[in-house]
């Protein structure tokens, strides 16, 4: 961790005091999924996608409600969708982590709405500087959650 160094001079007497630099993962720039690469994996029209990332600040968590935005372009089987921006990730769009030191401070809860269930192998949040990969790969479908761990890239 990086540090800063102030000296103060009191009396011709010099101390040194180190203070901790800002600390965690910086502010969510992309999320990306992957969609598993099995029969009947992906999600038409009638399955959403949304997403709560906890381990910020001032408030403690984001959200990201229907990540797909209904788009039949998105969660085909085998393939990555890349979401960011504002109009995308909403919430999480610039959300600080600034309380998340390491990726087990990081909180991910996924969950699906919908008819149509899908598989998703991981779900990846891109801060400018680091990345994590929360590991998925069970089958979602009505209205499921999934609370998941996250490991640092």
């Amino acid at each position: 961790m990086q540090n800063i160094l102030i000296v103060f001079t009191v009396l011709g007497l010099s101390t040194a005091f180190a203070l901790p630099a800002a600390a965690g993962f910086g502010t969510i720039q992309r999320i990306s999924i992957l969609t598993s690469d099995c029969t009947d994996c992906g999600m038409t029209l009638l399955g959403q996608v949304n997403l709560k990332i906890c381990g910020g600040a001032p408030e403690r968590c984001c959200s990201v409600v229907n990540i797909g935005n209904f788009d039949s372009g998105m969660f085909n089987e085998g393939a990555i969708d890349n979401y960011s921006g504002g109009h995308l990730l909403e919430g999480c769009f610039n959300y600080n982590l600034s309380n998340s030191t390491s990726a087990s401070d990081l909180s991910l809860t996924v969950y699906h709405e919908g008819s149509d269930g899908g598989q998703l192998d991981w779900v990846e949040i891109h801060t400018e500087s680091r990345s994590v990969r929360c590991p998925m790969g069970f089958w979602m479908d009505s209205f499921s959650s999934m609370k998941v761990a996250c490991v640092e890239q």
